[in-house]
């Protein structure tokens, strides 16, 4: 008697194989689209994130000198300011604390893949200033509440932060939407 033998072992088929194919490169595909954005996200966010914090470790230094005049014969404290625009898409922080003007930091915002606009006050160079103590009351000053607006756009996927600063009073905020609301 002859026995014969099925081949019980089944592969995939070419379709099956196919449709793997295809979602994996689906898959594939929509996971490169979210890693770009959210790096995008993590530039933008960086960039405003250093700029904020600059500003603010600013108003500290501001704060906590408390030495004499640079030059007392026209009452000038020593002040610590950012320069916006120096360089072109960055700021510098700069301080006459030593009588000299030091840059203390530089930020360039083109390493992170981000366009930097002044929207208030216009121009493309804004110098915002912090005074090393209360000119108000120390040489009977008032210093005019200067507002700032900044705006950070990410170059490719065009996701916006502004970044808002009141100079006298010292907030500082940051939004998607650009309200001002200091």
């Amino acid at each position: 008697m002859v026995m014969i033998h099925k081949n019980t072992q089944r592969g995939f088929s070419v379709v099956e194989v196919l449709i793997a194919v295809a979602i994996i490169g689906i898959l594939a595909t929509v996971g490169t689209i979210r890693y770009r954005e959210a790096r995008a996200d993590r530039q933008l966010n960086h960039a405003a994130t250093a700029l904020v914090s600059d500003i603010r470790n600013m108003q500290q230094l501001a704060a906590n000198d408390q030495d004499f005049p640079v030059d007392a014969a026209l009452d000038v404290p020593h002040h610590y300011w950012l320069q916006l625009g120096t360089p072109a898409n960055g700021y510098q922080v700069q301080s006459d604390a030593t009588g000299i003007i030091v840059a203390l930091s530089t930020f360039n915002f083109t390493d992170d893949n981000v366009e930097m606009e002044i929207l208030t006050p216009n121009g493309a160079n804004a110098k915002m200033t912090y005074y090393a103590f209360d000119l108000d009351r120390k040489f009977n000053k008032s210093l005019v509440n200067q507002r700032y607006q900044i705006r950070l756009t990410h170059n490719v996927t065009k996701s916006v932060i502004f970044v808002n600063v009141s100079s006298r009073v010292g907030r500082v905020n940051t939004n998607t939407n650009g309200a001002a609301p200091l």
